[in-house]
């Protein structure tokens, strides 16, 4: 099989992740979405460090393993690659990959004791699973102790989870991340079209239970809410399909074959699938579905991961709808399943988008502990949850390049986020310029001997072109401005986030900057509207006639009292140079 030719940004990544340990961090992840070629930077990394050591391939899913060992043979000619397995105990090839269950301690420490060759790099698929203490800290403890060089690179879609653990505990430093709606800006991912499908439920008293070693909904209870509106689920989602092959998350086994009678009912071909269906029939009713002879499948936790929907001719449409009837507060489960939609669609295909409806109770969903595509989504605003409940509203990607010369909309409220942030890690009011990609707050403000100090917090993109992001601190101090630097290396906008949030909290400033605090929705007072005429009149008249409150108001003045310095500080921050290139 020919060798798959590297895309832009995953030779980027590569170049990122040998940089990163170069510099010393040996522990560190990368992030990039389902469906954009993960696994084929996993192989251009193997490929790299199998020339300085042996490598061991760590995946989550027994199904992953022979799908994984696959790609590495076919992007590295002549490689000795293995696997662990149950039965399988290929351990002295040159590159193993294996389950982690399979990776007893005993087991390790005989493949780890019998190398003649050290090992140069652990590679952990699925990273978000690799938290303090589980199997995978312990297997890279192990190696580590026979290999003190060893780099351990985790790859994931989702470096964030619902409970209290922590991806980074084991892999602290992030070296290269994209989200979706990058990779959908530039076009490797398709657009998505999103609606709530709100029912007469409550989650708000289903109980919490460890599902997969994450917080989510007790499934038994889940159930019982969702089940008696399965009617209501096929009513308002099917008359949206239009021949689209469609997947369906249901809650357990009875709820699928519950769904799929549900969509039979209402004349479409539908078929549940679990993982008690035998392995025979249920390959024979994908190829019926992947030919188009099937239009909807309802699956229970069959395909969140290494799954990907391949049309077979008859057949020429892509994967077009995804129906979250299993709702989840796990951003990493969530993440998983819509990624089965938002794969390229084939180019002579009948539609280039997907559909996604999230099943949710009547409640704000803006409020609730459920993950619904918005909340994962980057710089989503309010407004999107306000929506009429059968309007779809459109993530594609699309966002306004950097344009440092030009004036702002000058129709346009400054954007006040809830930001990109499945688990509340933010509470800050922060305002963002969605042109530069630049958040910001004011933080304080105090007078001593008639000079009045100002501090502000804004993080911003490194510049270099790793989708991470830097934090500063900006100090206006009389007419002298100076700035430093929050964290030392650039991180996740998440991690940044986390950051900034702790210390306001020890500094005692979360009332003030709490974004749901009560005085940003009073209407603005004329003494604010009098220091932005001063500041800027042409955002003092749209304030003025457009009835901003406090808050808003409070935003676009810290936004013009930032500009000019941070109109420096990018540019500083381009000035720096990179490290030298891994060897």
């Amino acid at each position: 099989m020919t060798k798959r030719p590297p895309r832009d940004y995953q030779t980027a990544a590569v170049d990122f992740v040998c940089r990163t340990v170069n510099e010393g961090y040996r522990q560190c992840y990368y992030a990039l979405p389902t469906g954009v070629g993960k696994t084929r930077i996993a192989t251009m990394l193997i490929e790299i460090y199998q020339r300085l050591g042996r490598v061991l391939v760590i995946a989550h899913r027994k199904e992953l393993i022979e799908q994984t060992a696959q790609s590495i043979r076919d992007d590295i000619p002549g490689v000795d690659c293995g696997i662990v397995m149950a039965e399988k105990d290929q351990r002295n090839c040159h590159v193993v990959v294996a389950t982690w269950q399979s990776l007893t301690p005993l087991r390790t420490e005989t493949m780890l004791q019998e190398a003649e060759v050290p090992f140069s790099l652990i590679l952990f698929d699925e990273a978000h699973h690799a938290i303090k203490g589980s199997a995978y800290e312990r297997i890279a403890e192990q190696v580590r102790q026979h290999s003190p060089r060893v780099a351990v690179v985790g790859c994931t879609a989702t470096p964030f989870r619902s409970d209290k653990a922590s991806m980074q505990d084991v892999l602290p430093e992030c070296a290269f991340q994209r989200s979706i709606t990058d990779m959908q800006a530039a076009g490797w991912l398709a657009p998505l079209r999103w609606q709530a499908v709100k029912l007469s439920m409550d989650l708000s008293k289903v109980k919490r239970a460890s599902v997969e070693g994450e917080t989510d909904y007790n499934q038994e209870e889940l159930y019982a809410q969702v089940s008696p509106q399965t009617a209501e689920i096929v009513k308002k989602t099917a008359p949206h399909f239009h021949g689209r092959p469609a997947m369906v998350f249901a809650v357990s086994v009875q709820h699928a074959h519950e769904l799929a009678e549900a969509y039979a009912s209402a004349g479409l071909t539908a078929r549940a699938l679990s993982a008690k269906t035998p392995r025979a029939e249920r390959a024979q009713a994908l190829d019926s579905w992947k030919m188009g002879l099937i239009q909807v499948v309802v699956n229970v936790a069959l395909f969140t991961e290494g799954f990907d929907y391949t049309p077979l001719l008859p057949n020429k449409n892509g994967l077009g709808v995804v129906v979250i009837a299993s709702p989840t507060m796990s951003p990493s489960r969530y993440l998983q399943m819509i990624g089965r939609g938002t794969r390229l669609k084939p180019a002579d295909g009948d539609f280039k988008d997907c559909l996604v409806f999230d099943v949710a109770g009547n409640a704000n969903l803006l409020e609730t502990r459920q993950i619904v595509l918005p909340k994962v989504l980057p710089t989503m605003q309010e407004d999107v949850f306000q929506k009429p409940a059968d309007e779809f509203v459109d993530f594609d990607g699309e966002k306004e390049k950097e344009l440092e010369e030009k004036e702002e909309p000058k129709a346009k409220k400054p954007t006040l986020l809830r930001i990109n942030d499945p688990l509340a890690t933010s509470w800050i009011a922060w305002g963002y310029n969605r042109m530069n990609d630049i958040y910001f707050t004011g933080l304080a403000s105090a007078e001593e001997n008639k000079i009045r100090t100002t501090t502000y917090a804004v993080i911003l993109p490194s510049q270099h072109g790793d989708g991470l992001y830097k934090a500063f601190v900006l100090e206006e101090k009389g007419l002298a401005w100076s700035s430093t630097p929050l964290v030392e290396r650039a991180k996740p906008l998440n991690e940044i986030m986390h950051h900034v949030n702790h210390i306001v909290a020890q500094n005692g400033l979360k009332q003030l900057l709490d974004k749901k605090a009560r005085w940003r929705k009073e209407p603005a007072t004329t003494k604010q509207l009098g220091f932005l005429a001063g500041q800027s009149p042409k955002y003092y008249a749209i304030a003025r006639n457009g009835n901003w409150n406090k808050g808003e108001v409070a935003a676009i003045l810290n936004w013009v009292k930032l500009m000019p310095q941070l109109k420096v500080l990018v540019q500083q921050q381009r000035g720096q140079l990179l490290p030298a290139a891994a060897d």
